[in-house]
């Protein structure tokens, strides 16, 4: 995720390709964001570098894995309303770079990523999808209409092909989980429902 890179990666692309960019950030419900990292990166399958980069967490837990992370979020003193500077300094900045298999729980305090990135670049340069509104065919379609209005492609192109990609099918979180993220993500949505001006409450309520 390039959000993790925050006013670092901003700041290279600013330079790269200066001010007149638009940026397309997709998010999903963090509670099964976070399930659907910990499967993929359980998945011994693929090529040998994926197989070598997910061989850091193997044989652990999804539970595990979560605990750990919020053990490290703990130690920063994690907030909805932290300074999203010192999150990125004590967090983010510190995580792995080799391989994507960590940071399961703090890859979903999305506002405190985008409060980076929005220090570098105005929010009317974002333009927000969310992955929850895209499981249907037809919910497909409407959520791609915001994507070519905000990059002024004529509203009769459609997208053809709208198979699923890169789905893996695997068991339901256990419940107890479910239950423990969706509470620890709740005011951390709330946070970004202001900060994007959109209703989230789904996320939590599920």
């Amino acid at each position: 995720s390039y959000l993790l890179g925050g006013a670092k990666v901003a700041r290279r692309l600013l330079y790269a390709a200066g001010h007149k960019v638009k940026l397309i950030v997709t998010l999903r419900d963090p509670t099964l964001r976070a399930f659907s990292h910990f499967n993929m990166t359980c998945d011994m399958s693929g090529t040998e570098a994926q197989r070598k980069a997910r061989g850091h967490v193997a044989g652990k837990s999804f539970e595990e894995l979560v605990s750990t992370d919020l053990k490290e979020l703990e130690k920063i003193n994690v907030s909805p309303a932290m300074n999203a500077k010192v999150f990125e300094d004590e967090y983010l900045s510190k995580l792995p770079q080799g391989h994507g298999s960590h940071s399961y729980v703090g890859r979903g305090l999305y506002a405190l990523q985008l409060k980076r990135w929005f220090t570098v670049y105005p929010r009317s340069s974002f333009h927000f999808v969310f992955l929850d509104n895209m499981s249907k065919e037809d919910e497909l379609h409407e959520e791609m209409k915001g994507v070519f209005s905000f990059l002024r492609i004529p509203d009769s192109y459609q997208v053809e092909d709208t198979k699923r990609k890169n789905a893996r099918k695997y068991k339901r979180m256990p419940q107890d989980m479910e239950e423990k993220l969706r509470k620890f993500y709740a005011p951390y949505n709330r946070e970004l429902e202001k900060l994007l001006g959109c209703d989230l409450s789904h996320w939590t309520s599920k």
